[in-house]
């Protein structure tokens, strides 16, 4: 991890990774989530984040370790809000329970 803080620096790539959200693979947003969440960053970009993760069946392209990255993620920002309860039960409901067996 970095040791090195740059707020204007991940302020910017926060503000830019909202704007693309939409374009990112599910590796992209579990990626990029935590790599704000690993230099306990703001993720401006989380609700969007989230809101790619739900959209037309996008999650189903998450895979465990990304789906295990993003949970992490999010909940190390602590990115706390009925919005994110609803998420992480989404992706629990969606993600994890169908494909158990993939978790173990």
């Amino acid at each position: 991890v970095l040791k090195m803080r740059d707020s204007k620096l991940f302020q910017c790539a926060g503000a830019a990774a909202e704007k693309y959200m939409h374009q990112f693979t599910m590796q992209g947003v579990a990626t990029v989530t935590w790599a704000f969440a690993s230099v306990r960053e703001q993720a401006v970009f989380a609700p969007a984040a989230m809101s790619r993760v739900e959209s037309g069946g996008a999650w189903k392209q998450l895979e465990p370790r990304g789906c295990a990255m993003l949970l992490w993620s999010l909940a190390a920002l602590r990115h706390n809000s009925d919005r994110a309860e609803l998420f992480f039960r989404f992706v629990g409901d969606r993600c994890i329970v169908p494909r158990i067996e993939h978790f173990r």
